[in-house]
């Protein structure tokens, strides 16, 4: 059955494809012409260090390292970090037509599967990546709050919207841990699924180094992806201090996170906006020049670019849409 579901999804991907595209066409015919009613200009469009912004563009792709890394730790079996990495490129634009990472965590769980791993340890493997992802953010995000304190206009930005972020987040995890609850409980196959999912996780316990080595990947791929946003800023000539660029970025990747567009998009980018003004003083075609440089340099090159490495990933037949 869940053969079908991938196959489903694998050949609706192109009218997916095809409909985020006309919007790509949309925002390239209407939005770009009257950008400057943002109050961005050619001046404050391009960035005043190209050479700095080249160089946040290299230290992003580079964070799809530490992910294949993390996996190659987590795996059970012979893991190629060259084929892995390729991978990682091409879950992107697979991002852009399923939500909330599923993207991601499918292409790695085929992948896996045609490694040898069995469907269970494939789909704990890709979990447990996923969920040491997030607390290596959040971890960071905590140390660097413990140590410099928190800027209280960052607090500011996000106090009039508090409420309605955690209620949606709220909703949210009821909503999922509802789903998962009365799937485990109520279908005889989820129990099945249940055991083995509990087995595959009890081999940690006797190789405890592997899930540690891949939450300091999700350290690196954290401090990096922050770090790419710093050097998008300082190429634009906005100078703030690395933790108080973290914390804009982690509440801008948070509002992402929960906005129900691919990509977070537009989420993102006023998130940020908000911070980098209120904190920096900056103008509003300033700062969302330089998100928007941001988000070219991390969102819409790597689609573009993932789109190829997909082709690549499936000419190598690296992963099979029928496992």
């Amino acid at each position: 059955m869940h053969h079908d579901l991938l196959f489903s999804l694998h050949s609706k991907s192109a009218k997916r494809a095809i409909v985020i595209g006309a919007i790509a066409l949309v925002a390239f015919y209407v939005v770009i012409p009257n950008i400057h009613a943002f109050g961005i200009d050619i001046h404050t469009a391009v960035p005043k260090n190209l050479w700095l912004y080249l160089l946040a563009f290299v230290i992003f792709m580079v964070t799809f390292l530490s992910t294949s890394l993390s996996y190659r730790f987590l795996a059970f079996k012979k893991v190629i970090v060259g084929q892995i990495l390729l991978v990682q490129y091409a879950s992107v634009p697979l991002n852009l037509l399923l939500p909330a990472g599923i993207g991601n965590i499918g292409i790695n769980y085929l992948y896996l599967r045609g490694r040898g791993h069995s469907p269970s340890t494939s789909g704990v493997i890709a979990g447990v990546n996923n969920v040491l992802g997030i607390v290596g953010n959040i971890s960071l995000l905590i140390v660097l709050v413990a140590i410099f304190g928190i800027n209280a206009k960052v607090i500011g930005i996000y106090a009039d919207h508090a409420t309605v972020l955690l209620v949606i987040l709220a909703v949210l995890v009821v909503i999922a841990a509802g789903l998962v609850w009365f799937f485990f409980s109520r279908m005889r196959f989820a129990r099945h699924l249940r055991r083995s999912l509990i087995g595959a996780l009890r081999q940690y316990r006797k190789h405890p180094l592997k899930p540690l080595a891949s939450y300091g990947c999700g350290l690196l791929q954290a401090t990096m992806t922050a770090l790419t946003f710093y050097i998008v800023l300082n190429a634009y000539g906005i100078h703030l201090n690395f933790p108080l660029t973290y914390m804009i970025f982690s509440l801008g990747v948070l509002v992402g996170a929960i906005t129900p567009t691919p990509g977070g998009i537009g989420g993102v980018e006023a998130s940020l906006t908000a911070g980098i003004v209120a904190v920096h003083g900056a103008g509003t075609g300033m700062a969302l020049a330089a998100v928007l440089a941001y988000r070219v340099v991390s969102y819409w090159l790597p689609v573009t670019l993932g789109v190829l490495a997909l082709g690549f990933v499936q000419h190598l037949r690296l992963i099979s849409w029928h496992k």
